[in-house]
């Protein structure tokens, strides 16, 4: 329902793509929590290794079941787990190796942010960065065709230039009434 103390925005449970472009945290965090399946893929974007962004012309890539990571931070740091599995909504990551015991005895995972890790090995790379390499080289088409086109005149420079002086201009409605 609609109180005052949430307002209009958590009245209805909706989403824009408008909120990424605001300053107030409250509709940044919305954002996320609101966001589409769509774009929570790429909320759980991982950086690269320095290494696979040279190769790959990337900085960053959706983080998948089967990448090999590096911890970044924390108490595990400088270990390099695989990843046990991904979890969207809450954009957390659980590795395999890495659990905690509980008093009961049963292990259970870690949750990690995934702005605390960093990908080293990407599973099925070639697939995964297909997709890339077909946008860099349309890119570089549209690019290429840009640079060329532009001559520095304007369209109709080049008829002004071939009408020979005496005769009635290129644009009779604006042209010498002789």
């Amino acid at each position: 329902g609609n109180n005052s103390i949430t307002g209009t925005i958590m009245a209805d449970n909706k989403w824009s793509s408008a909120w990424t472009a605001s300053s107030k945290p409250k509709k940044q965090r919305l954002y996320v929590r609101r966001a589409p399946l769509h774009r929570q893929s790429k909320l759980v974007s991982c950086s690269l290794a320095k290494d696979l962004r040279a190769k790959h012309g990337r900085r960053t890539i959706p983080i998948r079941t089967g990448d090999k990571v590096r911890i970044m931070r924390g108490s595990h740091k400088g270990k390099t787990p695989v990843v046990a599995s991904v979890n969207r909504a809450k954009r957390r990551v659980y590795l395999e190796g890495i659990q905690v015991t509980k008093k009961e005895g049963t292990k259970v995972n870690i949750p990690f942010a995934i702005s605390n890790l960093q990908i080293i090995d990407v599973k099925d790379a070639t697939r995964r960065f297909k997709q890339s390499e077909k946008k860099d080289t349309a890119g570089q088409k549209t690019k290429i065709q840009k640079a060329v086109a532009p001559t520095g005149k304007t369209p109709g420079a080049a008829k002004k230039a071939q009408v020979p002086a005496g005769t009635a201009s290129a644009n009779p409605i604006k042209g010498d009434t002789k």
